[in-house]
């Protein structure tokens, strides 16, 4: 039934973050969420020396012709060393 209210866009996005989530924890990373859905990233990965790494987590998407849709940061996001985490339809997870 969530189909008939979800966006599948939206739908895409949720599991692919909750994948994202999965890895992160799998590498050894301690996994902050952004709760608020609002902010230039959606997770703070944080590892056992207290490292963290901000992260914004996208889908990796093709146009019609098969072809990869690029992601990049936005300026403010490059300004403040935010990482995309970049999730295949496999699940294959990539932080760039």
């Amino acid at each position: 039934m969530l189909e008939n209210y979800m966006d599948p866009k939206h739908t895409k996005g949720f599991t692919n973050h909750l994948v994202a989530v999965e890895w992160l924890t799998k590498q050894g990373y301690y996994v902050f969420d952004n709760i608020s859905g609002l902010g230039p990233c959606d997770v703070i990965a944080l590892d056992e020396t207290g490292n963290t790494i901000l992260i914004d987590i996208k889908s990796v998407t093709k146009r019609k012709d098969g072809s990869i849709i690029n992601r990049v940061p936005t300026a403010k996001q490059r300004r403040m060393k935010i990482h995309l985490l970049m999730v295949e339809n496999d699940k294959t997870c990539t932080l760039i």
